[in-house]
């Protein structure tokens, strides 16, 4: 994306991979050399963060968080208890990231009313969030941490690492589905409508 910055990558010195998958364009990163964690930018509860990595999420209790939006609010996923959940795993420097993002703020704008709850988790700097809301009119939340986020992800299944990655938890907590890649607009409505009619 044009104009942001990507202190991410050279925090981490990573390597980007693109791969072909059914789930369309995969983000895969891998570090090249153990790189020190950079300071938190903002207070992070960590505490709350699953110290296990589920061996099977899906049916699994949604791990608790609390981390920071980009308007540095710290948001805790508590708040959205008895939502149909979408949590979506993302970074501007993610280009299946952004093609997906749309679709979202479309399905979010159609189905907020019926008790569905997009909720952004980037793996980025909170300037470059700031920056892609605005310019897309993000209409969901979006927390944000450079490392904490990564924990998140792997708690949510995603050990591989790869990016977009989105999960779907019941308004009871539960964790429903997982996708490793793009999901398109029409497929993420056709899993919205299935758990909205259950």
């Amino acid at each position: 994306m044009k104009g942001l910055n990507n202190p991410l990558l050279g925090a981490f010195g990573a390597l980007l991979l693109v791969c072909a998958s059914a789930g369309g364009g995969y983000l895969v990163y891998g570090a090249l050399h153990p790189q020190p964690k950079p300071a938190p930018q903002a207070p992070v509860e960590a505490s709350t963060l699953p110290v296990a990595i589920p061996a099977a999420i899906i049916g699994a209790r949604r791990p608790d968080f609390a981390l920071p939006d980009y308007e540095g609010r710290m948001r805790r996923i508590s708040e959205w208890n008895g939502k149909l959940l979408v949590l979506n795993f993302w970074a501007t420097w993610c280009p299946p990231c952004l093609d997906e993002i749309p679709g979202f703020i479309s399905l979010q704008s159609r189905y907020a009313n019926r008790g569905v709850q997009f909720v952004g988790v980037a793996v980025d700097e909170r300037e470059n969030v700031v920056a892609f809301a605005k310019e897309v009119g993000l209409n969901y939340p979006s927390v944000q941490h450079p490392v904490a986020t990564l924990e998140l992800m792997r708690a949510y299944g995603n050990t591989a690492g790869g990016l977009p990655y989105t999960v779907l938890v019941s308004p009871a907590g539960e964790v429903l589905f997982s996708h490793a890649g793009t999901l398109a607009e029409r497929e993420a409505e056709q899993l919205i409508l299935k758990h909205l009619s259950d």
